[in-house]
This record gives C-alpha cells, sequence and structure tokens, in this order.
C-alpha cells in the first residue's frame, strides 16, 4: 500500500485493519473473549517483535557491509579522508575558502560511491568531480544548512526531521549532477520514506554512537549501504 500510494496511507490502512479486527472481536461471546483477546494481543506483540528484529538486522548489514568495503580499500579511503579533512580545515579558515568545503567534500563522497559500486578510486583523485560541479554544491549546502537550521529553532524536532529525511541528497546529487539541488532534497525525502525516518535515524544514531570508530576506519561508508 504505502509503494502503490504513500507512507501515510499504509500506516492508515494498517490502523483501521487493526479497527477490523477488534470490530470482529464484537461477536465474541463474554466466556471466551477474555482468552481470546489475550491471544490477540500476544500475536500483536510478536508482530512488533518480527518487526524491529526485521530492523536491526538492516542496520547490522549494512554495518557489516560497510566495514567489508573498508577492508578491501582501507588505504585509499583513509587516506582520502584524512586529504578531505585537512584540506576542508585548511580552507575553513578563510570565508572564500569556506565555500570550497562542499565541493571537497562532494568529491570525497564520489569516491566512496566509486568504491562502493567496485570502481576504482585512487589517493588524491576525488578533487576534480567537486570542483567541477563547484556551484550546485555550494548551493546544496547553503539549502540544507539554512533548512536545518530554521527547522531547528522549532523546538529541535523539525531540525532533526530534515536531517534524515535530506541525508542522501548528497548521494543524490553526486550521482545525478545535472538535476537541480530542490530535486535531490525532494529525490533524498522521498527515499528516505520508503525506506523508513525511523530505520535511517536508528542507523545514523548507530554510526553518532559508534562514531569515532566507524569513522577512523571506515569514514562513514557504512551510511551508503
Amino acid at each position: 500500500v504505502h509503494e502503490k500510494w504513500n507512507k501515510n496511507i499504509g500506516v492508515l490502512s494498517g490502523d483501521l485493519l487493526m479497527i477490523f479486527a477488534f470490530k470482529m472481536l464484537e461477536d465474541i461471546d463474554s466466556d471466551n473473549l477474555k482468552e481470546i483477546l489475550k491471544r490477540f494481543n500476544d500475536i500483536a506483540i510478536k508482530v512488533c517483535e518480527g518487526q524491529q528484529y526485521d530492523m536491526n538486522f538492516e542496520i547490522e548489514k549494512a554495518v557489516s557491509q560497510g566495514f567489508e568495503y573498508a577492508k578491501d580499500n582501507f588505504l585509499v579511503i583513509w587516506v582520502n579522508g584524512l586529504i578531505c579533512i585537512m584540506t576542508s580545515i585548511l580552507a575553513g579558515i578563510t570565508i572564500i575558502g569556506l565555500i570550497a568545503v562542499p565541493a571537497i567534500m562532494a568529491g570525497y563522497l564520489e569516491s566512496l560511491l566509486r568504491v562502493r559500486r567496485g570502481e576504482k578510486a585512487e589517493i588524491g583523485d576525488f578533487f576534480t568531480f567537486g570542483f567541477n560541479h563547484f556551484g550546485s554544491f555550494l548551493g546544496l549546502a547553503i539549502l540544507l544548512f539554512l533548512g536545518i537550521f530554521f527547522a531547528s529553532l522549532l523546538l529541535i524536532i523539525p531540525g532533526i526531521f530534515l536531517f534524515i529525511a535530506w541525508y542522501f541528497a548528497w548521494y543524490i546529487k553526486i550521482d545525478n549532477p545535472n538535476i537541480t539541488v530542490t530535486e535531490a532534497l525532494s529525490m533524498s525525502m522521498s527515499l528516505v520514506l520508503k525506506i523508513g525516518w525511523w530505520k535511517l535515524f536508528a542507523l545514523v544514531l548507530l554510526i553518532s554512537i559508534a562514531g569515532g570508530v566507524l569513522n577512523l576506519f571506515t569514514f562513514n561508508l557504512a551510511g551508503l549501504i
């Protein structure tokens, strides 16, 4: 249902089915109602537990595959990540240099996408892509910052929602450099809602908690899976 229409209709349909199930219980005689309600609720709990197991499995798979790709390309990922961080810090010293940071980051992320696809990536080869699309990535960075910043002023929660909803905007724009910035943001939100906002939130939270280790060895490659 959620794939044919949208997530909200999918959730509403699920709620309606639950209501229909409860309505069917109205016809049960009082002598058996208590036992049947108990069994009904036990099964409903098991369904929720199964969905949580599915979420945990997907998160574990994402992290394990991230390490697998990082292991095979450790040196390139690590050195390029170090170069990216150092050049971004140095560029950020001045306002003029600061506007180059989105292009640097985009180039590095593009090299991670190549690694993820099994394509060749070499040390220091990521600058070209980012600066070839300098303006669009600068625009994307500005819109992301302003959108999340002003949304965060509304009791933080809207900012967190947009941060997750726009999580894939960089990757989508990198993968489709000819689309507009707004199209990348819209496509990211649609993708996140299809995957499941809470699933991605849980993955991002897991990466953040274990950020020191994951960033050191994979430079957020697990987030690409």
